[in-house]
């Protein structure tokens, strides 16, 4: 799995979990010097092995306070290794 990372302008560190398979991973990223027009976007990337024909991948946030300041994800992609 892998997917784009930023965060909103002004909101500080943030950071989302992504889980799959009984499994899961802390990606985070800081708004620092981001812009609305530059989010500062890195690729992240989290390899998990499935176990049956069919798995749940989730993504979220545990981040509380202003809804509008948060982590931004774009691009996600799953493919088989």
């Amino acid at each position: 799995m892998e997917l784009q990372l930023a965060v909103t302008p002004g909101a500080g560190e943030r950071g989302i979990w992504v889980g799959a398979a009984g499994d899961r991973k802390k990606f985070e990223a800081d708004s620092k010097d981001a812009t609305r027009e530059k989010m500062n976007w890195t690729k992240v990337e989290w390899e998990f092995s499935a176990t049956a024909d069919q798995t749940t991948l989730e993504i979220y946030t545990t981040e509380k306070g202003d809804n509008f300041q948060g982590p931004a994800i774009d691009d996600v992609r799953v493919s088989e290794k």
